[in-house]
């Protein structure tokens, strides 16, 4: 997995490279064991068809995890990002 920054935010995207095969699937994982107190935002976004996917995160003193990633055909873009500031 490669991840790319921008805007105080990380990308990375997750597929299982191959024939395509639209119905195997299964669930992958990722821990960050010393991610910074600001990165408290993750989204996961269908790729093909532009959902916007359920996310759970959890926190374990200083390791961030997200659980439940889609790994299949698909592609699924991982975003990691800061809380957005509340406008008054």
């Amino acid at each position: 997995m490669f991840w790319s920054t921008a805007n105080d935010s990380y990308t990375a995207f997750v597929w299982n490279v191959g024939p395509y095969d639209g119905t195997s699937l299964t669930e992958g994982r990722f821990e960050w064991p010393s991610a910074p107190r600001g990165f408290r935002e993750a989204r996961m976004t269908d790729l093909v068809t532009g959902d916007i996917l359920p996310v759970s995160v959890q926190w374990h003193d200083d390791k961030m995890i997200v659980d439940h990633i889609p790994i299949g055909s698909r592609p699924v873009a991982v975003q990691l990002g800061k809380r957005s500031r509340s406008k008054s």
